[in-house]
């Protein structure tokens, strides 16, 4: 049912909440379409069709929700997107206790699609399942649930056992997957003890996606003393990686006024060293600190930035 495991890898410019990463997938608009969405026929199947059906018309929708949310999004995009989800989390709700079972008993291709449908209901009720499947022996459920606990984003939903698999899982999709249900969760409110180390850690992942989630939620934090980690990925190879650290910089600079200086010097420094495709979000960073653009020459910033205390 679910075709590959990167069709669930969430952290290719999808991750909810984070104008971070959104921004990397706005689309430029100008069909004459904006704002109207296209035609959709729900995915889910109707409540009376038998469950393995209804299993495969999710997983259908499931799909093409993660097409929409990999490729370029503009407001009729947004729009279908929107239709989209509505539809998934009506027919998830309503289907609810029998995902609970297929979850329990199901095959692991079916523990798969019904794992992330629980997602979808927003019910904190499933929350326990859904956690105990981050202990299924089939891999790509394991991967999934991370997904669906993403999804789900409780901030009451325990972080050490998905951390765990950020740090230490084998898998890059798994690690993607946790990095972003981290991302959802500290983003509703979740936090642990210990968690910005953790992140900091997660910030030298081979893996773009880890990083980027990993800096993203560091911005939401907004710990200080994670700066001299994120200003290394300033020159990150990834744009997105790049773009995500100094987004969550101008994110604790704004937060901790203290630490404006310490942030500023990072991104001005940056500048001489950054790859072209990231420089124009170092210099949106440093104009929204500083209040007013200085241009695009480095030393104007650097100059700038080394008078801060």
């Amino acid at each position: 049912m679910l075709s590959s495991p990167s069709s669930f890898a969430l952290w290719r410019f999808v991750s909810f909440g984070s104008s971070v990463l959104l921004c990397a997938c706005q689309g430029t608009g100008g069909t004459g379409t904006e704002g109207k969405a296209e035609p959709f026929t729900p995915g889910p199947a109707r409540a009376q069709d038998p469950f393995g059906y209804f299993l495969v018309q999710f997983d259908k929708g499931l799909q093409r929700w993660s097409e929409i949310k990999l490729g370029p999004r503009g407001p009729r995009e947004e729009s279908t997107l929107r239709a989209l989800e509505e539809s998934l989390r009506h027919a998830a709700v309503e289907r609810r206790d029998e995902l609970l079972h297929g979850l329990a008993t199901g095959s692991p291709k079916n523990r798969e699609v019904a794992v992330v449908a629980l997602g979808f209901t927003g019910d904190p009720a499933v929350l326990g399942p859904v956690l105990g499947a981050l202990s299924d022996p089939a891999p790509e459920v394991v991967q999934k649930t991370h997904l669906a606990l993403g999804i789900l984003g409780l901030p009451e939903t325990p972080l050490s056992p998905i951390t765990d698999d950020l740090l230490a899982h084998l898998d890059p999709w798994t690690r993607n997957n946790a990095a972003f249900a981290v991302h959802r969760i500290v983003s509703a409110g979740g936090r642990m003890e210990g968690l910005d180390r953790i992140l900091v850690a997660a910030l030298s992942d081979p893996e773009p996606g880890v990083r980027a989630q990993a800096a993203s939620t560091l911005g939401i934090l907004g710990e200080p003393a994670s700066i001299g980690e994120l200003g290394k990925l300033l020159v990150d190879p990834v744009a997105l990686v790049a773009r995500a650290a100094s987004a969550s910089l101008g994110s604790i600079a704004l937060s901790h006024r203290e630490a404006l200086g310490a942030c500023a010097r990072q991104l001005a420094g940056a500048l001489d060293h950054v790859l072209e495709g990231s420089r124009a979000g170092l210099i949106h960073e440093l104009t929204r600190l500083n209040g007013q653009s200085l241009g695009e020459a480095p030393a104007e910033w650097q100059e700038w930035a080394r008078r801060l205390p």
